[in-house]
């Protein structure tokens, strides 16, 4: 699932917008000839701005005329204390009513694990952190910078060597001089810099890499940097960087996700990644599937990363040591350590200046130490894709504050938990102290999270996304950044629980594992695609087993096809 990334400033204007330019067939009370009992739509929405009221009622009427009867709500604030805030409970009770005047449920989603969400807007430092072991720092002039030497670098990273085409210090470099050349004339700095052309001609695949094998040491955080140029560049999502290790089963260390125009100036892109179990990987900068257009690269580098987005909680140590193993005294030889740009607003970025290790007066650490430091750091996958340590108790407390606030707004009869993409998981110290599989630790996380609910709503019926507890979409091994198998999540869902299935592309076997498991479910379709593609997954799901329910889940706010989408899954006339 792509999903849109919702913040505490998701703006309700989008929504607005593709309502407002909507038009939904069918007229109110529009009858139905199936016997789906759950006919939901999806909405991601802000309820604090004024208008918010209004538009969520205009959506209701056209879901109401098209046959839907509910609607799942999530709202970055039910994570947050904001949603106690009067004008926001006004409006919320407000939507609330205009639901059932339009024959709708509010099915409020809760427990949003998995992206960057209100639990890691109230702290930061809740989320799962990868460990960085022994990285080496040298002390000047009472501050302690990372080791260059000890780290990794590029080999003629700046593009400055080559013959013809050929670039030096690559050990491979796709079709040079049909579809990666050396430029002399368009250059960040330097004297040249590697462009990309012709993609998809000269090269059918519209491949255009260059790789290299790089020395890392083991448990160490690196940045990746590079500058990008494009000129009617059509494709950039085709552009990016993979970093493959040799020794771990992982397969890619780096996700980024960027924002590459088809015609820009030079800009600066960066990447981090932890080294896990490596002592080499291979970096990859290029283009995978590319089509038209002209896109360079030059200035990459690679050095250590430091303290970006060092994670501090009780499950993420931080010791310093020195030679012969001193033990230095976090306040007292050096000055405590945090990142301030950390998760600011609950949002996580990539890379920023790194906080510095700083030395006070009368510590016992002097000028010219050499020092090795352990530590947490947060990466962020992709599109906000940050998921909270499914250990840290302070998660449950704010769950359950969280589950409390909606309940009291809406008293629903039916709640969705959004366990969903978790893709970091079993780093830090707490977790790994409780010696489970990240599938374990995630099948206790879901039965926590149900027992808190039941225990608010006990005749409540729960929801839950698929992909995590789907051993033919995400409940393996090597999901991501996941330590260990995700096997074994699905025993923490229970036969009462609806699916929330998404897993389309292997439909038959997705339906029928859940369907051994005991577990109804509702075909989460139509994902800004083609509305008519629910009745080929219907017809599967009818051989599979119970199926009670579809839901229209768009993450674009787009929902001019609600009427399509209802007459495709329903017939709604």
């Amino acid at each position: 699932m792509r999903r849109f990334l919702y913040t505490c400033i998701l703006s309700i204007v989008c929504v607005a917008v593709s309502m407002g330019t909507s038009r939904v067939d069918g007229a109110a009370g529009a009858k139905t000839n199936s016997a789906l009992k759950h006919r939901w739509v999806y909405v991601m929405t802000n309820m604090l701005p004024d208008a918010s009221v209004a538009t969520l009622d205009s959506l209701f009427g056209q879901a109401q005329a098209a046959g839907y009867n509910g609607v799942v709500l999530t709202d970055y604030k039910f994570t947050t204390p904001m949603s106690a805030d009067p004008t926001y409970i006004a409006h919320a009770r407000a939507v609330a009513q205009s639901a059932r005047s339009h024959g709708l449920e509010i099915i409020p989603m809760v427990c949003d694990i998995g992206y960057e969400s209100g639990f890691e807007f109230q702290d930061p430092n809740l989320a799962e952190a990868l460990p960085v072991k022994d990285a080496s720092y040298t002390v000047h002039r009472r501050a302690a910078e990372p080791d260059i030497d000890t780290g990794a670098s590029l080999k003629n990273g700046d593009f400055e060597e080559s013959n013809g085409d050929h670039l030096s210090g690559w050990s491979y470099q796709d079709d040079p001089g049909t579809t990666t050349f050396v430029d002399h004339s368009v250059t960040h700095s330097g004297g040249q810099s590697l462009r990309t052309d012709k993609l998809g001609t000269g090269n059918p695949d519209g491949n255009a890499r260059v790789i290299q094998t790089v020395n890392v040491v083991p448990f160490h955080a690196y940045h990746l940097s590079f500058w990008i140029k494009t000129e009617g560049f059509g494709t950039g999502w085709a552009a990016r960087v993979a970093v493959l290790p040799d020794q771990t089963k992982n397969d890619n260390l780096v996700f980024p996700s960027w924002s590459i125009a088809s015609t820009q100036d030079w800009k600066q892109y960066d990447a981090v990644f932890n080294s896990l179990g490596n002592t080499t990987v291979r970096v990859y900068l290029g283009t995978w599937g590319g089509r038209g257009g002209k896109i360079w690269w030059d200035s990459a580098k690679l050095e250590p990363a430091g303290f970006v987005n060092v994670a501090r909680r009780d499950g993420c140590p931080l010791t310093v040591t020195g030679d012969g193993g001193k033990v230095y005294h976090e306040g007292v030889d050096f000055d405590k350590i945090t990142d301030p740009q950390l998760g600011v607003g609950g949002n996580y970025d990539v890379w920023h200046d790194a906080p510095k290790l700083s030395i006070p007066v009368g510590s016992s650490i002097k000028d010219g130490a050499h020092l090795r430091v352990s530590y947490y750091h947060v990466l962020r996958v992709e599109a906000g894709s940050v998921a909270p340590c499914l250990s840290e108790p302070k998660l449950y407390d704010l769950i359950q504050a969280e589950v409390a606030r909606v309940n009291d707004l809406f008293h629903p009869s039916t709640f969705f938990l959004g366990q969903d993409e978790i893709r970091a998981a079993n780093w830090c110290a707490l977790c790994q102290s409780r010696h489970l599989t990240p599938g374990q630790l995630l099948a206790d996380n879901t039965r926590r999270c149900a027992g808190i609910i039941r225990k608010a709503a006990p005749k409540a019926t729960l929801v839950i996304w698929s992909d995590m507890y789907d051993p033919h979409h995400n409940a393996h091994d090597n999901y991501y950044l996941v330590n260990g198998t995700l096997a074994e999540s699905w025993k923490g869902i229970d036969p009462a629980m609806i699916v929330a299935n998404w897993n389309n592309d292997k439909a038959d076997k997705s339906l029928a594992w859940f369907a051994g498991l005991g577990n109804s479910q509702l075909l989460a379709g139509y994902y800004d695609g083609r509305p008519e593609a629910i009745t080929s997954w219907l017809a599967a799901a009818r051989k599979a087993g119970p199926v009670d329910g579809v839901m229209y889940t768009t993450w674009q706010n787009d929902y001019s096809k609600l009427g399509a989408f209802a007459k495709a899954a329903w017939g709604s006339s």
